[in-house]
């Protein structure tokens, strides 16, 4: 879990069902609520539901299904994301919504796996100059502070990654392409 005040953690476990007394955490109510779970899933740093709102049985399947996603990159990358029980009365944060449909612009989708700040890179349909397609390169968090979503021209090709389809980019990243391609 990333660092977070005392009073969003509070607020988090008691979303769940955990009491919480003072500065303490009752064992027990944590084991309840592990072993009460129906289903789990998988979010990311902000909240965003990931992998199209899959739902696991056990925690343990969740976490080897993470294990088997990252692979060699599980050390590094395995902070970036929380399993979590999922709700039994969903809140707003947490409502799986349905992976919206490609905006007809894009041409095709690239992602290089991390290789750089800029993981997916959307060919556009259109020129940006002569012999250049439109580009619009994005991180996995492209709305953070941090992130990266960046227009430029260049060529199609093995060279931006693996070619992947609309429905591989999490929902995060196709949320935020549509946005930038509605300006």
């Amino acid at each position: 879990m990333s660092a977070i005040t005392k009073v969003e953690l509070k607020k988090q476990l008691e979303k769940y069902g955990i009491t919480v007394n003072g500065n303490y955490v009752l064992k027990k109510d944590i084991e309840k609520v592990l072993a009460t779970a129906e289903k789990w899933m998988i979010i990311d740093w902000a909240g965003n539901i990931m992998f199209k709102g899959e739902t696991w049985p056990s925690f343990d399947d969740a976490e080897e299904f993470l294990c088997e996603k990252l692979d060699e990159k599980y050390d590094t990358d395995r902070g970036e994301y929380e399993i979590v029980p999922v709700p039994k009365k969903a809140t707003s944060k947490y409502k799986a919504t349905v992976a919206s449909a490609m905006p007809s612009d894009i041409k095709s989708i690239w992602d290089n796996e991390g290789d750089s700040l800029d993981r997916y890179t959307v060919v556009l349909k259109y020129e940006w100059s002569p012999g250049e397609l439109a580009m619009l390169g994005l991180s996995k968090n492209p709305d953070h502070p941090q992130g990266f979503s960046q227009f430029s021209g260049g060529q199609e090709g093995s060279h931006l990654g693996t070619k992947i389809k609309w429905e591989d980019l999490p929902e995060n990243v196709q949320q935020h392409v549509i946005k930038r391609l509605a300006k």
